[in-house]
């Protein structure tokens, strides 16, 4: 069988390129090279993808709820922090002499208190309780992971409670 030759066309001023005719395809003893074609997507796959996403955005919005639900049901008994500074704390009772400067009797139930401000303790003693309770304490959030690692390590190997690791914020909110 003859092969067909390409013919071209010359060029028109209008066109770029050269207008070819189809070729006739000859069958040939040489093997022949496989031309890689991205997959069709047929319809069914296009649905189920379409399925798998719809299905994932179902369960975030879900996951999302139950996140939200959780969180306001646990925290439906905390105090309000803008009460927290109206307490009543419960304090001694002072007597003192005519004059008003010096305390005669001072009497109190469970626990001895008088309330001052916080500018008439003394800086050294505000050093010390924070040296002995919580040195890290204008660093960290208000929790302290590594201390926290730190105790459950010393307590697991003790074998009972050895060491605490909660920071002054923590114990001002427990109590």
């Amino acid at each position: 069988m003859p092969i067909s030759k390409r013919k071209t066309k010359k060029i028109s001023k209008w066109q770029k390129k050269p207008i070819r005719k189809k070729t006739v395809a000859r069958k040939s003893k040489f093997v022949k090279k496989k031309i890689k074609t991205r997959p069709k997507i047929t319809s069914q796959k296009k649905y189920s993808i379409k399925k798998f996403f719809v299905l994932l955005i179902f369960l975030f919005l879900l996951g999302s709820v139950v996140i939200i639900i959780s969180l306001t049901w646990m925290t439906r008994n905390l105090p309000d922090p803008e009460k927290l500074l109206e307490r009543e704390i419960s304090q001694s009772t002072k007597i003192y002499d005519q004059t008003g400067q010096v305390v005669l009797y001072e009497i109190f139930a469970e626990e001895r208190r008088t309330m001052i401000d916080l500018s008439e303790i003394p800086q050294h003693l505000i050093s010390a309780t924070l040296a002995a309770e919580d040195k890290d304490f204008f660093t960290h959030p208000g929790f302290d992971l590594k201390a926290i690692a730190r105790a459950i390590l010393v307590d697991l190997i003790q074998g009972r409670k050895v060491q605490g690791a909660s920071t002054i914020t923590q114990q001002f909110i427990k109590n």
